[in-house]
């Protein structure tokens, strides 16, 4: 589903939830990668309500470095 399906479900009043697929990281160039795509799925959801986004921390790297 993009992400002008889920602005058309809101409109019909059907709440929806983002997934980012992906898998743990192991390369910070990846955790970066992972973490813009995931601030750029953010943005185009901008203020509406009822829409959530679920983050995953190995994604995102959290298991390359905590820093990340």
């Amino acid at each position: 589903m993009c992400s002008s399906d889920l602005f058309k479900n809101k409109n019909r009043g059907i709440l929806s939830s983002v997934d980012v697929l992906g898998e743990d990281v192991k390369r910070e160039e990846d955790a970066h990668a992972a973490c813009d795509l995931y601030l750029r799925t953010i943005e185009a959801l901008g203020n509406r309500k009822h829409t959530s986004i679920s983050l995953k921390p190995g994604h995102m790297g959290a298991y390359v470095s905590r820093e990340l």
